[in-house]
């Protein structure tokens, strides 16, 4: 019976020291004094019709400017695609990072995008990487941004 459980002890020992190994490291998240300064890139709009093998894009050259008081504006080329905006935002857990927008419209569909709601991102330093989704996984926003 001794043997029995050690043997089972051993193999859940084994099989947790493998799922530790495998499993992604746990990235803490990042103060918002880390996150702040001047970024500029691309805003990508992906969006695949669900009668469509076709991807359609459309893209913006933008500007990003967060504060270590975790306030944020958005300028740059907010004529076509983008808006204009500020708010607030909070980093999260797991690379997650939320926007407040605060010119987001409390009515009605805005006609442009804002940079609001929950994101994935990942900061190396240099290059500020936003990823977020929208309704029924047909539309996703991508920010590819460089440090100034």
């Amino acid at each position: 019976m001794k043997v029995k459980l050690l043997c089972q002890s051993l193999v859940l020992l084994a099989v947790l020291a493998f799922a530790t190994g495998c499993s992604k490291d746990y990235t803490p998240p990042q103060s918002s004094a880390s996150l702040q300064g001047t970024f500029t890139g691309q805003f990508i709009f992906l969006h695949q019709p669900a009668n469509s093998a076709t991807v359609d894009t459309v893209k913006a050259n933008i500007q990003l400017e967060m504060q270590a008081n975790s306030t944020y504006q958005v300028t740059g080329d907010t004529s076509t695609v983008h808006a204009g905006s500020r708010g607030t935002f909070v980093p999260g857990a797991n690379s997650t990072i939320q926007f407040f927008d605060a010119t987001y419209p409390p009515a009605g569909t805005p006609a442009k995008l804002h940079l609001s709601g929950i994101y994935q991102y990942s900061y190396d330093g240099i290059f500020l990487r936003l990823t977020g989704y929208g309704p029924l996984d047909t539309v996703t926003y991508k920010y590819v941004l460089e440090k100034n």
